[in-house]
């Protein structure tokens, strides 16, 4: 129960700083447990995921879905989705050199390598045996660490392949960046072929894929026993009502929501653990804290160098647009496909009307696609119609589009720069020494893994089960 002291004071067992997934989950989680809770969140609104309504259209930002990761991390969404969640099995393709491959997001490289490459192979069994022990130490950047994993020749052309979605060539970033880059595995050899290196050189079996029509992720990760398909999506309203549902969730599990009110100090309090100054003049006192907010908030709260470790983060900004369509205009039953193809400007298309429910009228459909960095610096009419020329020629679409509707967001994807390591070392050590104080992790990249993250994070404050 939450206990109110002196005048403008809360005193709680467990505050939670931030309105995104960490921060969702972990109120959840110390609320269930039977902690008394307060919800910190700048915004006016809880998110972990955003859409636009246009008219009578849901546009998702982007193409989300929640993975379906293991029995906890899926029962702590589906709580907070209050149950009304629709399973999703993924089909998905990707486009590499011209060829189109069903069941893979990541790059097909063998129409790549048959054009006379055959040293690359050599360079990857070299590459795989130096990884057998495990190495001891970290490439110092991204490209060098999939060079490393691959040898030089298949390093270096997924680094090319990876700059797709990022703002600077990958040797300006830190190796934490491949986590959200869809390159540390790739399709290299027929599946009959890879299954018999995969079997002559374990550490191969990291880095070769075979396509997966019926779960393209299968290689990544189990499902959660009590759920039918590999992602989960609200039952209405897109990914932006996640936020919604929680909110719902979480007042009725008894979490005190101070949505719209920004902190402004943390300090270490010596008898109650800790003191969350607000901007309203509050605060609130509690055991243990989470801060479910980016690193530099993060470190700023905690009087360190917060805009030190802004600058060591590399921003991707990103031009959105979808179309809307008559369902018949729809030439596929994929729900997305990466292209990796540098001649294109989009980089994903994907169709949310094929696993949302509600986000169109009857009959119609919305197509959406990911421009990325500097491919989209072109006005939007000029770029609109390079995307629909592009979805045509991967026969994604036929004739004209009903409505565009276009956006520009200056951050799509964020990336750790070379110096970010260094610059978060403090950070780092301040939490270490922490017992009641956790955060979350920022490059988890996906809500699945960052909700596994924060789950085992909490899991270590004294008397909060595992």
């Amino acid at each position: 129960m939450t206990a109110l002291g002196r005048s403008g004071t809360t005193s709680v067992d467990v505050v939670v700083v931030g309105g995104g997934v960490a921060a969702m989950i972990a109120a959840l989680t110390h609320a269930e447990d039977g902690a008394s809770v307060v919800l910190v969140h700048g915004g006016e609104r809880l998110s972990g995921g955003w859409s636009l309504h246009e008219g009578d259209l849901v546009l998702d930002a982007g193409c989300h879905l929640i993975g379906n990761r293991d029995d906890r991390t899926t029962g702590a969404f589906l709580r907070l989705l209050d149950g009304e969640a629709v399973p999703v099995q993924p089909r998905v393709a990707s486009v590499t050199s011209g060829v189109l491959t069903d069941g893979l997001e990541s790059p097909d490289l063998r129409a790549w390598l048959r054009g006379g490459r055959a040293d690359a192979m050599v360079d990857l069994l070299s590459a795989a045996a130096a990884a057998e022990p495990a190495p001891t130490s970290v490439a110092p950047d991204a490209a060098t660490a999939l060079r490393e994993r691959f040898g030089p020749l298949i390093g270096d052309h997924a680094a090319r392949l990876a700059g797709r979605l990022t703002s600077r060539p990958l040797d300006e970033l830190a190796s934490t960046a491949l986590r959200a880059l869809p390159v540390s595995r790739l399709r290299l050899l027929d599946d009959d072929a890879a299954d018999l290196l995969k079997g002559a050189v374990p550490a191969l079996d990291d880095r070769l894929l075979r396509p997966r029509p019926d779960a393209p992720d299968a290689h990544r990760r189990a499902i959660a026993s009590d759920w039918p398909a590999r992602n989960l999506y609200p039952a209405s309203g897109g990914i932006g009502s996640l936020g919604e549902r929680a909110a719902r969730v979480l007042a009725r599990a008894g979490v005190d929501l101070r949505l719209g009110t920004m902190s402004t100090d943390l300090q270490a309090h010596r008898v109650d653990g800790w003191r969350l100054v607000l901007a309203d003049g509050s605060d609130v006192v509690a055991g243990r804290i989470v801060l479910g907010v980016d690193e530099a908030t993060s470190a700023h709260l905690l009087d360190l160098d917060g805009e030190a470790l802004r600058a060591a983060v590399a921003h991707v900004p990103a031009a959105l647009v979808w179309f809307e369509l008559d369902e018949e205009q729809v030439r596929t039953d994929r729900h997305w496909i990466n292209v990796f193809d540098e001649s294109f400007t989009v980089f994903r298309a994907y169709v949310p009307t094929s696993y949302g429910q509600g986000l169109a009228p009857c009959g119609r459909a919305i197509v959406g696609v990911e421009v990325l960095g500097s491919r989209g610096g072109v006005d939007d009419d000029l770029l609109a119609d390079r995307a629909w020329r592009e979805l045509d020629e991967l026969e994604l679409i036929v004739g004209r589009p009903l409505r565009v509707i276009s956006r520009r967001f200056p951050t799509s994807y964020r990336h750790p720069l070379l110096h970010h390591p260094d610059v978060v070392e403090a950070l780092t050590r301040r939490v270490a020494g922490l017992p009641t104080l956790v955060r979350q992790d920022d490059w988890a990249f996906t809500r699945e893994a960052t909700a596994a993250s924060i789950l085992r994070e909490c899991a270590t404050f004294e008397g909060v089960p595992a």
